[in-house]
C-alpha cells in the first residue's frame, strides 16, 4: 500500500479538476465525478525506490593543491 503523495502533483491535479468542475459540470453531476477522481488519484502516490545493492561512499575531491591529512583541525 503505497503511503506517500507527491505535493506538488496533488496540488496541480486538485486546481485543475476544480476549474474543470466549476465550469463545465452541473452540480447533479458532481457525485459521479468526485468517484471518478477518487479513482485517477493512484497517478499520484510515489512509488518506493529500492535500495542500491552498494552502501554509499563519498568521493574524495582532486584539488590542485596538496592537502595534509594529518594535520590539526582548525578552530
Amino acid at each position: 500500500m503505497p503511503n506517500e503523495i507527491s505535493f506538488k502533483y496533488a496540488c496541480q491535479f486538485i486546481a485543475s479538476q476544480l476549474k474543470v468542475m466549476s465550469k463545465a459540470i452541473s452540480p447533479g453531476n458532481t457525485p459521479k465525478r468526485l468517484k471518478s477522481l477518487r479513482g485517477d488519484l493512484s497517478v499520484l502516490f510515489i512509488d518506493k525506490r529500492p535500495k542500491p545493492n552498494r552502501p554509499r561512499a563519498v568521493k574524495i575531491s582532486k584539488t590542485r593543491y596538496p592537502i595534509n591529512r594529518k594535520a590539526a583541525p582548525l578552530k
